[in-house]
Order: C-alpha cells, then structure tokens, then sequence
C-alpha cells in the first residue's frame, strides 16, 4: 500500500527480499528525502520514489537521493527520473546471498552453480525470481552442501540441466550417479534433470515422484519401481521422448495432468493388480472400474470411443491430442 500524504520522515533502507515497488508507493512522503534501495529490486514503478503533489501539479522532490548498487533498477530508475545517485558498491554477477547463511556461487566456464552454508535457502515463488535468473542458461549442474536443509522448489523448476549434485553428508536431502535430486533416504523423487536421455530406472526406494520431478524430461524409458504409492501432479509433464509408462500396482494417486502433452505414443500401462487405477487397450487411464477417465496418451490418432461406464470425463483428460480427429 502507498505511504503518502506526508508519511515517512528522513531516510528508508529497504531490505534485501523486497522485488518491486510499486507506482506512488511513496508519493507525498515529502519529509522523506533519502532511500536505499537493494538490489533484490528488480522493478520499480512510476513516480515510485521521490515525487510529491505541489498545487494541481506533480514535481519531484528537491534534494532527494537514492543509494544503491551499480547496476540495478535503483540506478536506473534514478537515471531515468533525474534523481541523484549515490553507488553503494557493484553486484557481483557470479555470486551473492540465497539464504540467511547460504550463498551461491557460479562457475561459468564450468556451467557449476555451488551452494555453500548452512540452514534453509530463501523461498522464491518462480525460477525468475532466483538471484542468478539472468544465468539460467549457463547453468549445466547445481552442487548442494552438507549443511542446506531445505532447497526451495524454484530452484529445480529449470529442467534445462545436467544435474545436482548433493553432498553425502547432507541430512535432508541426496542424489544418485545420474544427479536426480531425492530425500535423504530416496523415498521421494524430487527432481530429476532435464538433459537425461535414453532409459532410467526409479530406485526401488521411492515411494513418491513430486509434481513436475520429470517435466520436460528428454528420457525415452522410465521404469517406475513396485514400490511407488503417488505420482505427483505433471509429473511427466511434456516428456516428449517417452513412448509408454507403466504405472505400479501400489500406485493409489496421480495428479492432475500427471502424463500431459508427453510423447506417450503407446500406452499408459497400469499394472493388472493395481486397486485403483485401470488402462484400456488404447493406453488411456481409468479409475478402477472405469467411471472416471483421468487422461488419454498425446499419442492417440484418429478417432476415440469413450467407454460407456465413464461418468466423468477428468480436466485435461485429451489436451493437445494432436493427431485426433474424432
């Protein structure tokens, strides 16, 4: 919300976190004449900073100064307003802060990104909003220390990857010889890198894939061991390279557009013991006893009978079918 019509005395340092300020968010705080911006700010919007109200007109503020790093939207912003600026210090583009004592590093001859600290990584709610977004795509392979005890979803939501890497010691999390990202003790898949290719087996450990944990995959074979219970939502999302997957017979949940948009030309294949979970011989997925159809394979051609024990027809259920005509 705006600070305005006369709030704010001084000087604001803004801190490190905050990604936007918003048109007027400090319009008419005339008694406020300096302002620190960080260089987490990435947007800042008109007459955010440094204007007031003088008659019927708007005019900026004299004597007004905002401190901040070369380089970043505060310097811009003020370029642009004709505000003077006081640098603070230059961004360096190959590390910084991702946590309250975790920092990152980045290798760009080697395409590593290294983690190092200890404790939580700072939650970010998109990839766009992680401090190394403009090094996305240099980025081949992410190294995580003993020390970090959560890993924010953000951070594997790029799939364009070759893998990550986990120390031994680390107690929250682990990953195997192909860099997949899972739980301490493998019974939950949590992200598996994109530039995989050719056939991977799941450890036979794994009781859970997280949603998107194979989006984009480039893998042609997943075998999924009888050991798994859910399949998380978009799970094999776009996995275009994929011709058939076969779901275990523990298997009592898959999300919603678990095996959207992928290759899947054969089959979706439940397995004959599964108790909740049924395909007909065209590959689309069932509940059991074939009430609900949950989601028909990308591969599907030319023209479908929808069975006549189906009730309910799931969302998604024949998104982007390309090669349907009927």
């Amino acid at each position: 919300f705006p600070l305005s019509d006369g709030e704010g005395t001084g000087s604001v340092k803004l801190g490190e976190g905050v990604r936007t300020l918003g048109s007027r968010v400090f319009f008419d705080c005339i008694n406020l004449t300096r302002m620190q911006i960080p260089a987490s700010i990435t947007t800042i919007g008109d007459q955010a900073i440094g204007y007031k109200t003088e008659g019927n007109s708007t005019v900026k503020q004299k004597g007004y100064l905002i401190y901040g790093y070369a380089g970043t939207a505060g310097e811009q912003y003020a370029a642009e307003n004709g505000i003077a600026f006081e640098i603070m210090g230059i961004i360096d583009p190959f590390s910084g802060d991702c946590g309250s004592n975790a920092t990152w590093a980045f290798d760009e001859a080697a395409g590593l990104l290294t983690i190092s600290g200890t404790g939580p990584m700072t939650s970010y709610e998109t990839s766009a909003e992680v401090p190394w977004e403009d090094r996305w795509a240099d980025i081949a392979q992410f190294v995580f220390p003993a020390g970090i005890t959560f890993i924010d979803p953000a951070v594997y939501s790029w799939t364009d990857i070759d893998g990550y890497w986990v120390d031994a010691a680390n107690q929250h999390y682990s990953s195997d010889s192909c860099g997949v990202l899972f739980n301490k003790d493998k019974t939950t898949l949590i992200a598996a890198p994109g530039n995989l290719y050719g056939a991977y087996a799941v450890p036979e450990t794994v009781e859970t894939i997280e949603e998107l944990a194979f989006s984009d995959s480039n893998l042609s074979e997943i075998l999924l061991p009888d050991s798994l219970e859910v399949i998380g939502e978009g799970a094999f999302m776009n996995c275009h390279n994929l011709d058939e997957i076969v779901v275990p017979y523990r298997v009592y949940s898959i999300g919603a557009r678990a095996f959207s948009t992928g290759g899947l030309g054969g089959f979706i294949r439940v397995d004959e013991d599964n108790l909740n979970f049924s395909n007909d011989s065209y590959g689309v997925l069932f509940n059991k006893d074939k009430t609900i159809l949950l989601q028909a394979p990308s591969g599907l051609t030319g023209s479908y009978t929808v069975p006549g024990t189906v009730k309910i027809i799931d969302a998604y259920s024949f998104f982007a079918l390309l090669h349907m005509t009927e």
